[in-house]
């Protein structure tokens, strides 16, 4: 897998290393066995249990996009309070700390372009 930004849902079985080549964005990946850490490279991402309201909201919409054309989106949108136990949300590390810089730097009052431009300096030096 090799993901630079954006985000993906994953509904399927994975493969061993998975986000071995994600350097960027966010991926919410569906492990009802809760056996994901066992494929993960977890040298590269952190891990989370998907709780917060924006991260279930993203999710439902995804999946609502996908609703027509899948069985399993049906089958967790028709549940999706006790689903989300069963996603993990997959970010990685660097992207992370560059997004978390971002936001605090824009809290400060910096313009979204020169917030961006001092968080990757500051993380890149």
């Amino acid at each position: 897998e090799y993901m630079t930004g954006g985000t993906v849902v994953i509904l399927g079985q994975t493969g061993k290393n998975l986000a071995a080549g994600m350097s960027g964005g966010v991926a919410y990946v569906y492990d009802p066995n809760h056996d994901l850490y066992m494929r993960l490279n977890k040298q590269l991402v952190n891990t989370y249990e998907v709780t917060g309201k924006a991260d279930k909201e993203v999710l439902e919409e995804l999946l609502n996009k996908h609703y027509t054309y899948t069985d399993v989106a049906k089958k967790i949108l028709s549940n999706l309070d006790e689903e989300l136990s069963n996603f993990k949300k997959i970010v990685p590390k660097d992207y992370e700390k560059i997004t978390t810089l971002i936001q605090e730097l824009k809290t400060k009052g910096y313009h979204e372009d020169e917030a961006s431009l001092m968080a990757f300096e500051q993380v890149h030096a």
